[in-house]
């Protein structure tokens, strides 16, 4: 008996306040982490962003 895996690999990032932010199923590829993360920098660094910490 072989041992087949039927899942797809997936990926989330969840937020301090445990909201999904970002989900990706399928095989890992950097590009569409690397935008996301890009963005939440870009979020993070804005006006608004500082006045919630």
């Amino acid at each position: 008996m072989s041992a087949l895996s039927r899942n797809a690999p997936c990926m989330a990032i969840v937020d301090k306040q445990g909201i999904i932010r970002f989900k990706y199923f399928g095989g890992f590829r950097k590009e569409p982490v690397t935008q996301f993360i890009r963005a939440l920098v870009i979020e993070n660094n804005s006006p608004s962003a500082k006045e919630d910490l």
